[in-house]
């Protein structure tokens, strides 16, 4: 589910790669550091998920944190 909203994010924005890629437009930075967190939460959250050598560790990955911050399942803002 993850991987499916973090493509939906890039998808967003796809067009701009592929304008880039047609007429070599730059890409604006905005853009390409939000792909970018994008890509790296994702990265990110499956290092956590593939650490999780229990169920109670992977499950504990979609609660919220004690002091209120989301879970780490919330990666993409």
């Amino acid at each position: 589910q993850k991987k499916t909203e973090a493509n939906a994010l890039l998808h967003e924005t796809d067009w701009y790669v592929v304008r880039k890629q047609e007429k070599d437009t730059a890409i604006p930075s905005a853009i390409t550091t939000e792909r970018d967190a994008v890509r790296s939460a994702m990265a990110a959250l499956e290092v956590k998920i593939n650490a999780c050598d229990t169920l109670d560790k992977f499950i504990a990955l979609f609660q919220p944190k004690d002091n209120g911050d989301p879970s780490d399942m919330d990666c993409f803002g």
